[in-house]
């Protein structure tokens, strides 16, 4: 999207949105670099690894065990924003993971949130094929 932008018009349109200001300049015109990608995979995968950990522990389903909670809420939009653009890698092994993330697939509030249409894996249909 901002590879034909001159320098200044990226560092400008950086700018004008602060809370996002250092993620677009971490991105550059040109994508993340490799490095920066594996060390977001390494947190990601980490995080993957702290819900199995927690739904083991608790007996689940849900980071808390029987009862969901904000815990659940907070980190949903992320594994499933994962789950959309094919990064389901990072918790194949993590059956734990995989067991969470279904049981909040079921929930009717899933439904209403990620209606057909709003996963943007469906936005830009073939735009994720390469992740992971």
């Amino acid at each position: 999207r901002f590879r034909n932008h001159s320098a200044d018009d990226f560092s400008k349109h950086a700018d004008r949105l602060p809370i996002r200001k250092h993620f677009y300049q971490d991105m550059s015109k040109n994508g993340f670099d490799g490095e920066l990608l594996t060390r977001a995979l390494e947190k990601l995968r980490q995080t993957c690894e702290r819900i199995a950990a927690a739904v083991a522990e608790t007996g689940g389903p849900w980071i808390f065990g029987a009862s969901f909670s904000l815990a659940d809420i907070i980190v949903i939009p992320l594994i499933a924003r994962l789950d959309d653009i094919g990064y389901r890698t990072l918790w194949d092994d993590l059956p734990a993971t995989a067991a969470w993330l279904d049981a909040a697939k079921a929930r009717p509030s899933w439904a209403a949130t990620f209606y057909p249409g709003a996963p943007i894996s469906e936005r830009y249909p073939g735009a994720f094929t390469a992740a992971a």
